[in-house]
């Protein structure tokens, strides 16, 4: 139920107004790491779910006579599916206002596999 949560305010942050449901994403993460909810499909334990696997979950969950066609927007498989995967993004205030250099800490070298 938690996650669900997080993911629909991720949904509701793609939509044309997402200060609010940024804010109340970032204050609810806040509140679930305190408590020991989960805020990750890692800390649901499908930190090896495959792509195909996330798009049949949400292809399920786009179903004609799915509860998800009750929210105030339209919502198709892809915009589930990378809700589903950036429940922990920042918020989005905050990395606007992150200075570069540190910014440039955060980022990791990628390694090259053939």
């Amino acid at each position: 139920m938690a996650f669900g949560i997080l993911v629909q305010l991720r949904l509701e942050e793609m939509g044309p107004n997402p200060a609010l449901a940024a804010t109340a994403r970032h204050q609810l993460i806040q509140f679930y790491r305190q408590i020991g909810l989960p805020i990750t499909l890692a800390d649901l334990g499908l930190e090896e779910v495959t792509v195909a696997n996330l798009n049949q979950a949400a292809q399920v969950a786009c179903r004609p006579n799915s509860d998800i066609h009750h929210l105030p927007f339209a919502v198709t498989p892809e915009q589930v599916a990378a809700a589903m995967v950036s429940t922990s993004v920042p918020h989005p205030a905050k990395v606007q206002t992150m200075p570069l250099s540190a910014a440039k800490d955060t980022v990791q070298p990628q390694e090259n596999h053939p």
